[in-house]
This record gives structure tokens, C-alpha cells and sequence, in this order.
């Protein structure tokens, strides 16, 4: 993940070391690593985006969401490669806030929200899909229930 690099790079090692303790699973290491390139440049967009990473699969979505869609901003040649784990981060959040939403009985609150989560680029949508279902259930219309919880048992039997 990490890009290339320079010379004058300062938070190189850092950041690099960085994403070793990230794919290794040492996410307090890594949050170390990203924050000491980013004291050596506050627009590092690796390191932004690394962060965002450790901070997603610390459950932290909000904040993930802040770092890499900060990571996309200073750097938008390189978008691209934060924009899955945005949509990740934005689909736990639409999920959270869509469940919120279904249990206070607003449901055409709910449905945008949680339509909005289906189309984000997210490993396993089974939960939308099912909270969809549940929706349809609460507007008594069976079929389309049927339908979202059928396609949540493909996604996980």
C-alpha cells in the first residue's frame, strides 16, 4: 500500500514500518508508526490512510471515515486505493445508523440509508440486506422481504 518514496521522504520508515505491524496485526504498533509520519508531515496521505485502516478494524468507523476521506483529499491521484476501505468504514456507519433508524420507526429514513449502504463497495452486506427485509416486513410487503432475506442466506447460509 504504501507509495513511493523519496530522499526528502521523512515519515518513510515510519509509514513502512507502519504497514508491516498493520498486515501483521499489531494494530497499536502500527497506530505508533502512522502517527510518527504524520508528525513528520500532516499530509501524508499513506499515512492518513493507514491510520484510517487501524482505526476501521478498531470498529472506530467514524474516525476512519475522517482519516481516509482526509487521505483522498490531499492526495486524490491516489484515491483509489483508500476508497474500499472508506466504503467499508461508510458502510458500518449507514449500517449502524440505519438500525437506529428502523428501531425508531422511521422507516423511509431507514430505507435511504440502508439502499445507501447495499451500494457501497463492502466485503459482506448480509446485514443490510437483512435489516431490508426486516423494513419491508414493518411496511407489509411480504414479497420484498422474501426477497432481501433469501439474497442475506445466499450472501451467509
Amino acid at each position: 500500500m504504501p507509495g513511493p518514496t523519496t530522499p526528502s521522504d521523512p515519515g518513510f520508515e515510519a509509514r513502512r514500518e507502519g504497514f508491516a505491524r498493520l498486515e501483521s496485526g499489531g494494530l497499536r504498533d502500527a497506530t505508533r508508526q502512522f502517527e510518527a509520519a504524520l508528525a513528520a508531515n500532516p499530509n501524508d496521505s499513506d499515512a492518513l490512510g493507514g491510520l484510517g485502516v487501524v482505526r476501521l478494524r478498531e470498529g472506530k468507523q467514524a474516525e476512519a471515515r475522517t482519516l481516509l476521506e482526509r487521505a483522498m483529499t490531499v492526495d486524490p491521484a491516489r484515491a483509489p486505493q483508500w476508497q474500499r476501505a472508506l466504503d467499508g468504514a461508510s458502510y458500518g456507519a449507514e449500517l449502524t445508523e440505519g438500525r437506529a433508524l428502523l428501531r425508531a420507526g422511521k422507516l423511509d429514513e431507514a430505507d435511504e440509508v440502508l439502499r445507501r449502504s447495499i451500494r457501497r463497495e463492502a466485503e459482506d452486506k448480509t446485514d443490510a440486506e437483512t435489516l431490508l427485509g426486516e423494513l419491508a416486513l414493518r411496511r407489509n410487503d411480504p414479497a420484498a422481504a422474501e426477497q432481501r432475506f433469501r439474497t442475506a442466506l445466499v450472501r451467509r447460509p
